[in-house]
Parts: C-alpha cells; sequence; structure tokens
C-alpha cells in the first residue's frame, strides 16, 4: 500500500492535467447513450479462451477495423492473459503468445521489443527517431511505447499482421499493435492483485470503479520494485490510470490521463565472443541509473448523428523524459576485453494528436455502403542531449569491472532536436454486396514534414514529402464457420537526407499482400494466413558523392501464419505459429549479404490447459519456440532455435484466486534476440512466481 500511496502522490502532483480532468468531469456536452445501440450493429466479435480473433468493426475508430486491407482477422489478447502475466512487458506477451518475434532492432536499451512477419515493429536506433514506426493507443499513436509503459493500464493487445498506412500514416511494413486501454465498465467494483517471485519482484495493482450517475470514474495503480533481470538491472516501476466518461444527450466524452515511471537502467546486453554467447554476467555497471516519466492526456468524444451515421473526434497529449546514466559496453574490443562505454542522457519528446472520424451507411447502386472519412494531424518534437565516452576504460568479458570515477572520463557532446508533423486525409468504403461478400476499398494523402538538428542549433528540413497509398480487401464468408479473403496494402515510412541534385530523398514503401481462410465454430477456430511483403526505396550512400543518399536497397518477407484453438482429451489448446522468409533483395553495401539479421524462419507457442472452471483448481503448461537466427547478413554467426517451457497452476474461488507459475521451467539458456555479435539479448532465467488477486463488486 506504500508503495501504491507514493505512486499516487507523483500522480497527483501534475497541476496542468487536473483542470482538464474538473472540465471533462463537468461540462454538460458529454457523451450518449445511443452509441451502444449503433454498436450493437457491429460485426459479432468471436471470443477464445485467451486470444480472440476479431472481424472489422465499423463503430469508433480503430484503424485496422476501417483498414480496406483490414478484412482477414486481426489476433486480441485479452485482459485474462495480460493479468496472468503482471510484470511482463507487451513484448513478452505477445512472444508467450506465439503472435511475434524477439527484435533487437527495436530494444533501444530496454530489452528486445518486437518483430512481425519478418519486419522489426518500432524500430529505434542510437539517435532517436520520431517516426520510425507507430505503435497505437485506443487508435492514436502512442509515444511512449518503448520508454515506459506498464501493462497494468491496457485492457486489450490487437496484433495486426502487415501495416495499411490508408489509415494509419507512415509506418514499418511489418504490423503494428494496438493497444485498448481500461474504461469505466458501468459497474462499481474494487480489485486488487498483488504478486512475488524469486527474482525478486514485489508488485501491486489496484484497479476501482465509482459511478455517480452519468459520471463513471475508473482508478488503475500499479507499483513495482526489487525485480532484477539476467543482466543484474532493476525494472522498478510505477503507473497510475484516471479514465472517466460521462454520457449526455450531446455524446460521450472520455478522458484519460496517465502516468508511467520507470527506474530500469540501460540493460546493454550480452554479446558472441570466442566461439559462445556470454550469460549472465553484468555488463552493465551498477553506476548505471534510470528515470524515464512519461505522461498522456487524452479526450476522446464520440457521437451518432443519426442511425446511420457516426462520428469521432480525438485530441492528445503526451510527454516522455529520460534522465540517466549510461554504463556498460560499447563494442567488442578483442578476445579478451570490451571497450567501454559512458553516457548522460536527458532528453525530451512531446506529441500533439487531433483528428476526426466520420461513418456513415448507406445505399447507393443497388448495395449497402459504409463510408469512412478520416482527417487526423500529429506533431512531434525531440530535444536530446546525450554526451558520450566511448573506448576510454576497458572492461574484461570474464571479470567485469567498472572505472570508480566516472567523472575523470572526458565526454564528446552530442545533442540532437528533431520535429515531425505528420497530416492525413483519408477514405474509404466498404461495399457489401451480400450478407457474404464484401469489398473494402481506400486511399489516403500524407504530408510529412521533419526538420533536424545535429549538433547544432540550427535546424534544417530534411524531410517534406506528399504522399498517396491505397488498399484494397475482399472477403467471402462462404458458409457460417468459413471465410475466405485477400487483401492488398500499400505503407511507407519516410526517409531524412537529400539527393545529389538536392532534392529530398523518396520514402521507403512497401506493399503487402494477403491471402487466407478461417473456419471458426464455436469451441474451434483454425486459420491460415499466407503473406508477401516487398520493402524498397532503402538508402544506400551514393557511389558519386558520399555525402549523399541513394534510394536503393530492398527487403523481402513471405510466410505463413497458423493460428489454432482447439479440444483434445477434453483439454483446450491453443497454438499460434508463423513460418516467415525474411531476405534482403537489393543490397546497400557491396559487403552485404542477403540475410535479414535477427529474424527466426519460425516462432510460435502452444498452451495446453485444464478445463476452465468458475472454482478449483486449473493448469496449464507452455511451449514457446523459435527457430535459429543470424547475427549478420552473411550468416556468419548463428543463435540457435530452442523452446522454452513455462507452467502453472490456480486455485480459484468466487472473490479470489492464488496462481503460482513457472517461467523458464528448465532454466534454459537461450538467444532471445540479436542484429550483431555485440547486440545480443539473453531469454530470462527460470522464476517462480506467486500471485493473489481479489476482487469485491459488491455481492
Amino acid at each position: 500500500m506504500v508503495l501504491i500511496a507514493a505512486a499516487l502522490k507523483r500522480r497527483m502532483q501534475l497541476p496542468h492535467t487536473l483542470p482538464l480532468l474538473a472540465v471533462a468531469l463537468l461540462n454538460p456536452l458529454h457523451a450518449q447513450a445511443q452509441i451502444d445501440s449503433h454498436a450493437s450493429s457491429s460485426n459479432t466479435v468471436k471470443t477464445l479462451s485467451e486470444v480472440i480473433v476479431t472481424a472489422p468493426r465499423q463503430v469508433a475508430f480503430e484503424p485496422w477495423s476501417q483498414s480496406p486491407s483490414g478484412v482477414g482477422v486481426v489476433m486480441t489478447v485479452d485482459a485474462k492473459v495480460i493479468a496472468a502475466r503482471p510484470s511482463a512487458r507487451i513484448e513478452d506477451i505477445l512472444q508467450d503468445a506465439g503472435l511475434a518475434s524477439a527484435s533487437a532492432s527495436s530494444s533501444f536499451g530496454l530489452m528486445p521489443g518486437i518483430g512481425l512477419r519478418g519486419f522489426s515493429v518500432a524500430a529505434q536506433s542510437a539517435t532517436p527517431s520520431l517516426v520510425s514506426s507507430k505503435i497505437l493507443v485506443n487508435g492514436v499513436p502512442d509515444i511512449a511505447s518503448s520508454f515506459t509503459r506498464d501493462m497494468s493500464s491496457v485492457e486489450r493487445i490487437e496484433v495486426m499482421g502487415g501495416f495499411d498506412s490508408t489509415m494509419m500514416g507512415a509506418g514499418a511494413p511489418g504490423g503494428t499493435l494496438q493497444y485498448q486501454t481500461k474504461r469505466p465498465r458501468g459497474t462499481e467494483f474494487f480489485t486488487t492483485d498483488v504478486t512475488i517471485a524469486s527474482d525478486g519482484l514485489k508488485r501491486m495493482v489496484l484497479d476501482t470503479e465509482k459511478d455517480i450517475q452519468a459520471l463513471k470514474i475508473r482508478l488503475v495503480a500499479a507499483s513495482q520494485r526489487d525485480q532484477m533481470t539476467a543482466e543484474g538491472v532493476g525494472t522498478d516501476r510505477d503507473n497510475v490510470l484516471l479514465a472517466s466518461s460521462l454520457e449526455t444527450p450531446a455524446g460521450r466524452f472520455r478522458l484519460d490521463m496517465e502516468q508511467n515511471n520507470n527506474a530500469a537502467a540501460y540493460v546493454f546486453g550480452t554479446f558472441y565472443q570466442n566461439n559462445q554467447f556470454w550469460y549472465d554476467k553484468p555488463y552493465v555497471s551498477p553506476q548505471s541509473s534510470a528515470a524515464r516519466r512519461a505522461s498522456r492526456t487524452a479526450l476522446y468524444w464520440d457521437y451518432v448523428l443519426s442511425d446511420e451515421t457516426f462520428v469521432r473526434a480525438w485530441a492528445q497529449q503526451s510527454d516522455v523524459s529520460r534522465d540517466e546514466a549510461l554504463v556498460g559496453f560499447w563494442s567488442l574490443k578483442n578476445a579478451t576485453t570490451l571497450a567501454g562505454y559512458y553516457r548522460l542522457l536527458a532528453s525530451a519528446y512531446q506529441q500533439q494528436d487531433i483528428g476526426v472520424s466520420l461513418d456513415r451507411h448507406l445505399q447507393a447502386w443497388g448495395v449497402s455502403h459504409n463510408v469512412s472519412l478520416l482527417a487526423q494531424q500529429q506533431k512531434q518534437d525531440l530535444h536530446f542531449n546525450g554526451p558520450q565516452s566511448i573506448n576510454k576504460y576497458s572492461i574484461s568479458i570474464q571479470n567485469p569491472a567498472w572505472p570508480v570515477d566516472l567523472g575523470a572520463l572526458t565526454l564528446t557532446p552530442r545533442t540532437f532536436q528533431q520535429s515531425v508533423t505528420e497530416q492525413g486525409l483519408a477514405v474509404g468504403d466498404s461495399i457489401n454486396f451480400t450478407d457474404a461478400l464484401q469489398l473494402r476499398l481506400g486511399t489516403r494523402l500524407s504530408g510529412i514534414t521533419i526538420n533536424t538538428a545535429s549538433n547544432t542549433p540550427i535546424a534544417t528540413t530534411t524531410v517534406d514529402l506528399r504522399h498517396v497509398t491505397s488498399s484494397a480487401g475482399l472477403s467471402w464468408q462462404v458458409t457460417p464457420e468459413v471465410k475466405f479473403w485477400i487483401s492488398r496494402a500499400d505503407s511507407f515510412q519516410p526517409v531524412q537526407g537529400q539527393t545529389r541534385d538536392g532534392g529530398y530523398l523518396p520514402p521507403q514503401v512497401a506493399t503487402q499482400w494477403e491471402w487466407g481462410t478461417q473456419r471458426q465454430t464455436s469451441d474451434n477456430l483454425l486459420s491460415f494466413s499466407m503473406f508477401h511483403i516487398q520493402q524498397d526505396n532503402l538508402p544506400a550512400v551514393d557511389p558519386l558523392n558520399k555525402n549523399y543518399l541513394i534510394p536503393l536497397g530492398g527487403m523481402r518477407s513471405f510466410g505463413l501464419t497458423v493460428n489454432e484453438k482447439t479440444t483434445l482429451l477434453s483439454l483446450p489448446i491453443q497454438a499460434n505459429v508463423t513460418f516467415q522468409n525474411a531476405s534482403i533483395t537489393t543490397p546497400v553495401s557491396s559487403g552485404q549479404g542477403s540475410i535479414l539479421p535477427g529474424v527466426p524462419r519460425l516462432v510460435g507457442a502452444v498452451k495446453i490447459s485444464s478445463p476452465e472452471r468458475q472454482q478449483g483448481f486449473e493448469g496449464w503448461v507452455r511451449g514457446i519456440a523459435s527457430s535459429g537466427k543470424s547475427a549478420d547478413s552473411l550468416g556468419s554467426v548463428y543463435a540457435p532455435g530452442y523452446v522454452r517451457w513455462d507452467t502453472g497452476t490456480t486455485y480459484k474461488e468466487a472473490k479470489w484466486q492464488l496462481s503460482v507459475w513457472v517461467q523458464n521451467l528448465f532454466d534454459l539458456r537461450y538467444v532471445q534476440a540479436l542484429n550483431a555479435v555485440d547486440n545480443v539479448w539473453q531469454g530470462p532465467r527460470r522464476s517462480v512466481w506467486l500471485n493473489l488477486n481479489y476482487k469485491y463488486d459488491g455481492t
């Protein structure tokens, strides 16, 4: 309770958000009951035991629900699965479910990120890039996702394989995620959740709601202490979400205020040297420290203009700051030592989003149409200051030790500033020829301007583009249980820099084709999705003038995703697996090979559970698998594949449940992700977890 109180105290010291709360709660112009009747007309959402496959919906702005290429399936991790991993990051949850691979290209010091269909999601570079990709919260880009987010405030995670820029703007081609955060339910309750673990973890979460007539307020607060990673880094963090909604005849207004604090130091990972991967040694100094803070204030307005027309508007302000001391290694120096690295990092990110969407159902040319119009704007600003020292001290591989007087090291100044403005206008049409046959079409005009200053106060324009994307999808519901679909989607990412003739570089562009089929009954599901993604215009050094770039490189990924939920001998089984082949089709340099580093050919998971009960014991066992992956494009070093096993049991009563589970049952040492011999992320050690959950709902 002391930890929760401290987190609440820090959250309530944010005076700039409190006036917004007062306005939103007292303003009489706030949302309405009609939306519920409108929502009932949406397509059915079919729920499985842990992961659901949901058909597209036409109710609120959820990018791929309106995305023309979103005629297939969207895999969704629900609140039950998230709650079962209380201290996990989103990346861990998705890998455990077999829905994503680990990616070393999007770690940014916070352990591995994720990859979808062979491409990294929200890839980060040593100098942060604000527009590399998008992870979404309630349909709006989430700048905090790579830095501090705690999963206590998340109700549902939606995984979209393949990125469609028609509704979402710029993004990486492999896919993206959307978090649906917790919102008022309309029922008062109180839940507390306490977890301890053998790796030192102590964690507590409170979740409660208070309803005052049309006003509904939900508070979620979490605090975590003392957990240690395999590298010896703590994961202390706090999170508070205050979500409120108010319904009036003028519409439904919802206000979110969220604060995340994270003290996890830069981890640095490990490496491959002397014919082995080096596990369980602390190549990060105890002198490292971090204070990451992220706040999000978002206001949503939903309104039904008529039985046929629905409008939504939103505005969001996000702020992220990082103050860190990085003390670890930079690279391999020789067979016995590492080059040391010391950096003092201070950065501030700001993001503002505003947008409106309009959905209208109409009859024209003898068929039914659901037309979606979207206008949105996003502004991001980054101020980065990170003086650093590289190779001013050495670290023993066998017995790492650290300089006593860091102040004696000379730091080279490094500053970086960037501002990004992205705007988009999009239109989509879902044409229902019959109840079984649907065609979806869409197009978008995007505009992006980026101004950048590196080690200078004077910013220059590095991107100024207008880009048109389009997409299409066709689905055929052959029977109530069987569905086929085919879709095509464009995606793009801006590239900073200029060509030799003084023009701006064209964006990286990608096209995805997807073919799929699904059979779903009340008890079973089996779906197959085949995909092919080709990305082009990757930048390369201009051979005629090395101060400039040219669009040259290409990458390709194709494969098959299989999702199954069934029952065998009365035991529920859930399996998700992706077979993928990712390669470099056009190298950007003479020394580059054809292998896409760090991308496994196979990734997946299977979970076998005992039958679910209202009371009594339940048990489960899960296997998480990945094939081997190369550390470079030439295949000179491979990390072997692995199968990790987890298991657990839960005892349930009406108001409480007690769970025990073991992560990495056989204490397997393995490489979770890598993209170079000196950028390697190891899997977690074995740990035993004990969790108690209690809920009071007034009965």
